[in-house]
């Protein structure tokens, strides 16, 4: 796997002899922040074990091209929600509201809770804290589950300089083309390579860091 910059660095710092503890991002969520996350998805689910698996979608983003398209997070959820039984979570902004409707017809309700643009910042980082591992576009999210150490499956367009802009630490799995017949400039170009990302690829993502969850 590419490393990141960030990663480069520490592995230099390491080389020569700098001692390096964990990474840890120290995020102020009130009480209330918490709870209201934490009743959430008591309402939805009841008590929730270490044994279930808490999968969440991010499907949209700020740029258009990067999005992987509803109907393929829609058929990973499903292949989640069928060999795995996962709990499926959708958030998002006011935007993903229509995303979210198309990935729902993939799944079985008792499985889905929508949760698009009901959450503040924190609180989404509070629900991060709780999931199993993040799906997502190319897009902020991906680097506040990291900052919490949720895996992440990133589905990354042609655009990014390769690892630079991946999600800190090794538990992530990064799908991405580097090498497509195009202008990497272009819209149509970003797009295609992200289009060019079969629901395979993230399944088979999926089960390796499933694997790692519950071994």
């Amino acid at each position: 796997t590419q490393k990141t910059e960030v990663e480069s660095l520490l592995d230099l710092f390491e080389e020569n002899g700098v001692a390096i503890g964990k990474v840890e991002y120290d995020f102020n969520i009130s009480n209330k922040q918490e709870n209201n996350v934490k009743n959430l998805l008591k309402n939805k689910w009841g008590n929730l074990t270490k044994n279930d698996l808490l999968v969440v979608l991010n499907p949209g983003g700020k740029r258009e091209a990067n999005w992987w398209s509803a109907e393929n997070f829609g058929r990973i959820a499903k292949y989640l929600q069928d060999k795995h039984r996962a709990k499926i979570i959708i958030i998002g902004g006011k935007e993903d509201f229509t995303k979210a409707d198309i990935i729902k017809t993939f799944l079985n309700n008792d499985n889905l809770f929508i949760i698009v643009n009901q959450l503040e910042l924190l609180e989404i980082i509070e629900l991060f804290k709780r999931a199993s591992f993040l799906i997502s576009n190319d897009t902020g999210a991906a680097h506040m589950a990291a900052a919490v150490g949720l895996p992440v499956v990133g589905l990354y367009c042609v655009r990014n300089i390769f690892g630079r802009w991946f999600p800190y630490g090794k538990q992530h799995k990064i799908l991405y083309y580097k090498f497509i017949d195009c202008n990497y400039r272009d819209e149509k170009c970003i797009k295609k390579s992200v289009e060019m990302i079969t629901v395979n690829e993230a399944s088979v993502a999926c089960d390796e860091i499933i694997k790692e969850i519950f071994k």
